[in-house]
């Protein structure tokens, strides 16, 4: 491996240490106040459908990716029968956010490396990435 990619991976490893910790100490402040942080996250699923759907109509079959769903997604309250969320740190969120995570199955992967065929999925989410 490469100077230049060794550095890269120890970035990205620090980044999403990082990430995770914030999330841990973000669980703790939220504790108790699911149903508000619920309230808020469908909506704002409901909102980026709306929008969708305002070019084309969303299949009840669709199969629904979430890239970057972190530990607040939009595919958790997005309505979909066939969605799956994709984080690197998808199982530790699982633990962090119970009430929301267990909505969608989701699978701990980069982004830039999908354990899924190409064409698996109709729509693809993108947000706040």
């Amino acid at each position: 491996m490469s100077w230049r990619a060794s550095t890269q991976r120890k970035i990205a490893k620090r980044a999403l240490e990082r990430q995770l910790a914030y999330q841990q100490r973000k669980a703790e402040q939220l504790r108790g106040r699911e149903d508000e942080v619920i309230g808020a996250m469908r909506r704002s699923s409901q909102r980026v459908r709306e929008i969708l759907e305002a070019f084309q109509p969303i299949k009840a079959d669709a199969r629904v990716i979430e890239v970057g769903s972190g530990a607040h997604g939009l595919i958790f309250y997005f309505g979909s029968q066939h969605g799956i969320g994709v984080d690197p740190l998808a199982v530790s969120y699982r633990n962090l956010f119970p009430r929301w995570q267990s909505c969608a199955p989701t699978v701990a992967a980069a982004g830039e490396s999908l354990p899924f065929s190409d064409q698996s999925f109709d729509i693809v989410l993108c947000d706040n990435v």
